[in-house]
């Protein structure tokens, strides 16, 4: 790299990426978090699946929960290939994040160090934007991978630009991109654009740098008369690209979710609302939040927006020719901003901390020669300046090692979001399926979602849990009731007739089931994931109430069961697998039962539905019944078995008697064979590992239904699969 003649760039950058991961390194440690991450992971086979062809053919082709973002699930799938990341094991996820984050703060440092040429002023405010509490979220939540890997290829692709400008202009004077440099620079665009189009803004900021640092036009009617239009030919593809990526972002939401109707006018007042709220956060960066309500649509607060908007921008126009720095750092942060800054709205979010991830390095350009050097007063200058950024970056790196907990957990998540707006209805949201999911407390639960529905909000996952809760307390019916009673809640993805359908399964009245199902899949006829499930319904309905041709109909729709000619009580297991992770677990509950009775001897199929119930984080399913059925798994070996010991442990602590389950999880840790298998060294280590929780007098928990539920749609296999065992 030809930035500056020093050895000492090299150690600089190195020092900042081991700074910056260190900090973030306590997220490592880190569980995933009900928003977005349990979609994204948890139920998502492209993830669970790993690295394949037929995973990148599928991310390639097809739109995900609203986005057209590849690389962002090929990552995904890589940290699943290569560090055996899971939903139950997220290091690898959050290790990606981290170790991305750490990297494109080296990049930053080196661009800036080459905009301004004074290395420890570019660390400076490379690091200040690298350890800002405001990158918390974008490198914490795992979902947000977005953010840190579009950054990565965005800085490649200002850095390349940059560097091939300055290598071409050394060797011929001509001012020309030089083609190599040129063309990576275009694909590292691309490439940023297949993980988040939110960096569609970067052909304009590289006519930015041909502003400034380039120095390839300057603002001036003869200088533009005469440059732009060879530099906006240079950018042809990028704004091609920019384009492209534009219309499949639109294209994904309108598809899966809705575009937000929000009325232009409220739009518009909105914007520099949204500014005045990201530079107060930059400077002030307390109360961060991962939920902001919409902020008031006050004539006051609209006028206090555009006096500060006009004044900084009055500010670095009337120094441009001293200090253009300033002025293209401003128009990096402003035009960055453009996509997220709410004047279009994707989802229910207007502002957003992540929004922030690159669009304030712009602040860190503008700001590169504000204390400009005083030679009259080096020496003492000089130490007030290192002491000043010293405490700035203290200051800041305190805060961010504060925030980062909020993120160690679902609960955590919660507990932060109600601690800084109490009555957010998706905080409260969260806690209402946290108390659901992690406890089965329906009761506070339902009480929750009171809460929630006394403000107004109707939106569909308020009303389902509400009526999950209905379902548990008062019966499938008083469900049905709540939902036909409720409000229209204006999205024309209405999904409420689903679940209507599965309660009216759940009644026995499969007329009605079926009925229902089949207007949930005319509501959401492009979803990728949703119809699935509705045809899991459909058949179960229909082969219960007697239609075997119906049923073999949406049975097909599988990858499992594309051949069948017939199906058995057996082939109802996905759906009833689904509804488990629903938190459907009476109904879940109910049907392993009658399974188990109709296959007494099916004992790889008893030791799922085992390790299933036992790992939960709560059953309806009493403790002393899964014991059983692991205790009948045991038995139905012709020996002693490692993996159904395995069972056998883990609920034998889920029914709290730990010195059995300590000795049973011992006796199948000496049965392992003593040979150089990898299976069976990653085995042994998780019986280690489970040994260890039960000497703590601990459980294991996971959501094996889950796993098996990702395994078969990601494969399309039927879901008999052993779990993890030799």
């Amino acid at each position: 790299m030809k930035f500056v003649g020093t050895r000492r760039i090299p150690l600089q950058a190195m020092l900042l990426f081991c700074l910056v991961f260190a900090l973030f390194a306590p997220s490592l440690r880190y569980s995933l978090v009900d928003m977005d991450d349990m979609t994204y992971l948890l139920n998502s086979a492209l993830v669970m699946e790993g690295f394949s062809c037929d995973h990148v053919q599928t991310v390639f082709t097809s739109f995900q929960h609203g986005m057209y973002s590849p690389l962002l699930w090929l990552s995904f799938g890589l940290d699943a290939a290569i560090f055996n990341a899971s939903p139950v094991n997220p290091w690898g996820f959050h290790f990606t994040n981290v170790l991305l984050h750490a990297i494109n703060a080296a990049l930053l440092f080196l661009l800036l160090d080459f905009f301004c040429k004074k290395p420890w002023r570019a660390f400076f405010f490379a690091a200040l934007w690298a350890v800002h509490p405001l990158r918390v979220e974008s490198v914490a939540w795992v979902s947000e991978r977005k953010d840190v890997l579009s950054g990565f290829w965005g800085l490649l692709c200002i850095w390349a630009y940059v560097q091939a400008w300055h290598r071409r202009k050394d060797s011929d004077r001509g001012g020309r991109l030089a083609p190599t440099l040129t063309v990576a620079s275009l694909v590292f665009f691309a490439l940023g654009l297949l993980a988040k189009p939110a960096i569609v803004p970067i052909p304009f900021v590289l006519l930015l740098l041909d502003y400034w640092p380039l120095r390839r036009i300057d603002i001036s009617l003869p200088s533009i008369k005469r440059c732009a239009p060879r530099l906006l030919t240079e950018k042809v593809p990028f704004f091609i690209c920019a384009i492209g990526a534009s219309l499949a972002a639109t294209a994904a939401h309108k598809v899966i979710y809705g575009l937000a109707e929000v009325p232009l006018s409220t739009r518009i007042f909105n914007v520099p609302v949204h500014y005045a709220f990201y530079l107060i956060k930059t400077a002030a960066p307390w109360r961060l939040s991962p939920l902001y309500p919409d902020l008031p649509e006050s004539p006051f607060f609209i006028a206090i927006a555009c006096i500060l908007l006009l004044a900084v921008t009055a500010w670095v126009w009337q120094c441009r020719d001293r200090h253009p720095s300033r002025l293209a750092g401003w128009l990096f942060f402003l035009g960055f901003f453009a996509p997220a800054i709410g004047l279009i709205r994707f989802g229910a979010q207007s502002i957003a901390d992540r929004f922030t991830y690159l669009p304030s390095i712009g602040l860190s350009i503008g700001f590169l020669f504000v204390w400009p050097d005083n030679a009259k007063h080096a020496a003492s200058a000089r130490i007030l300046r290192v002491l000043s950024a010293l405490a700035i970056i203290v200051i800041f790196t305190v805060s961010t090692l504060r925030l980062l907990p909020a993120w160690r957990s679902p609960s955590s998540l919660s507990e932060h979001i109600l601690s800084i707006i109490p009555d957010s209805p998706t905080g409260l949201e969260m806690h209402a399926f946290q108390l659901m999911n992690k406890f089965g407390d329906f009761h506070k639960a339902s009480a929750v979602f009171d809460r929630i529905i006394a403000q107004g909000s109707f939106n569909h996952n308020v009303l389902s849990g509400k009526a999950r809760c209905l379902a548990e307390l008062q019966g499938p019916e008083t469900a049905i009731a709540f939902f036909l009673r409720m409000p229209e809640t204006g999205n024309p993805y209405d999904m409420r007739v689903w679940d209507i359908a599965r309660y009216s399964l759940m009644q026995g009245k499969y007329n009605d089931a079926i009925t229902h199902a089949r207007r949930a899949l005319q509501l959401r006829p492009d979803n990728l994931s949703h119809p699935v499930y509705i045809h899991l319904l459909i058949m179960t309905a229909a082969y219960k109430q007697g239609n075997t041709a119906l049923a073999l109909t949406h049975a097909r729709q599988l990858p499992a069961y594309a051949g069948r000619t017939s199906l058995e009580f057996a082939d109802l297991l996905p759906y009833y697998l689904h509804e488990w992770i629903e938190c459907h677990r009476s109904d879940a509950g109910n049907y392993f039962r009658q399974l188990i009775e109709q296959q007494p001897d099916n004992t790889g199929l008893l030791n799922n539905i085992a390790w299933g119930l036992a790992t939960a984080n709560w059953s309806p399913v009493p403790s002393d019944e899964t014991l059983d059925m692991a205790r009948r798994v045991c038995d139905s070996m012709p020996r002693p078995n490692p993996g159904a010991l395995d069972t056998l442990a883990a609920a034998q602590a889920n029914a709290g008697d730990f010195p059995s389950a300590i000795q049973t999880i011992q006796e199948a840790i000496d049965l392992l064979p003593d040979r150089d298998d990898p299976h069976v060294a990653e085995f042994r280590k998780r019986l280690m590992s489970r040994l260890t929780l039960y000497r703590q007098q601990k459980p294991h928990r996971e959501e094996a239904f889950s796993r098996l539920m990702a395994a078969q749609f990601g494969k399309g296999l039927p879901v008999t699969n052993k779990k993890d065992a030799p």
